[in-house]
């Protein structure tokens, strides 16, 4: 097996205003399968990604983001798979306000993938500081995520095998939050649901396999505090989910 990740970026203030980013980054994940000594099988997978974003500082309290973003994934297997070679291409927008108490975030997105269609996607954001050292946290956002070659084409192996039938998720997200500034640190307590239909889920019956959940429900809530002292710096962090089939209930 090899399992490697390279990632170089570039990035340079343009002007006062404007600031650009530019990533390149290679994800492979190779497997040579072998049975008794001999040769039984190659499963090689490799993403290529390219982003470009550039920040435009509108003024002291407004900035925007613009960008696009492009992955090409490719899969060289001792199978023959109908789909081989897929592309993702996106466009994406972001503003950002703060002024005095409140802030504001807003972004929106836009994908274009070859095997699974079009897809948008955005999120808002609201922050109020109640006082000097507490604030207040709410947001909503949608998100896709398409299932990767390995969910859907890894070959069987007597473990897992993959499942050519998966669909993407499509998601739906509310949450809550308060962020507390402490002398030596700070505290956060976050509530949050999410609404996900065809979840991609691990399942074992006889061998192991990916799958879509229908339709799913997650609930949680997620704490953390850090503390700081010096040149010391320690966090801790928990989150408690109650994660759900909704047409069944199960957990």
């Amino acid at each position: 097996t090899v399992q490697q990740v390279l990632s170089v970026f570039f990035d340079s203030a343009v002007t006062e205003q404007w600031t650009t980013l530019i990533r390149i980054s290679q994800n492979r994940d190779d497997s040579d399968n072998f049975s008794a000594g001999a040769f039984f099988s190659r499963f090689n997978t490799r993403r290529d990604a390219l982003s470009w974003q550039n920040d435009f500082a509108l003024s002291q309290s407004a900035l925007l983001t613009l960008g696009a973003d492009a992955t090409h994934d490719r899969i060289e297997s001792t199978v023959d798979y109908s789909d081989h070679d897929r592309r993702n291409s996106a466009l994406f927008a972001q503003w950002q306000w703060s002024r005095d108490a409140l802030g504001m975030e807003v972004a929106a997105r836009r994908d274009h993938n070859d095997q699974f269609g079009d897809h948008a996607t955005g999120n808002i954001a609201l922050r109020y500081n109640i006082t000097g050292d507490l604030n207040a946290t709410v947001s909503a956002g949608t998100a896709f995520k398409a299932p990767s070659f390995n969910d859907l084409y890894w070959p069987n192996d007597t473990f897992f095998v993959g499942n050519a039938n998966l669909e993407p998720e499509e998601s739906e997200t509310l949450e809550v939050g308060l962020r507390k500034r402490m002398h030596h640190g700070s505290g956060a307590i976050h509530l949050f649901q999410t609404d996900i239909d065809k979840l991609i889920v691990y399942e074992f019956t006889t061998i192991g396999t990916m799958n879509n959940v229908e339709r799913a429900r997650i609930q949680g809530v997620e704490m953390e505090i850090v503390f700081e002292l010096a040149t010391w710096r320690a966090s801790a962090a928990v989150s408690v989910l109650d994660p759900r089939n909704r047409d069944t209930q199960n957990v």
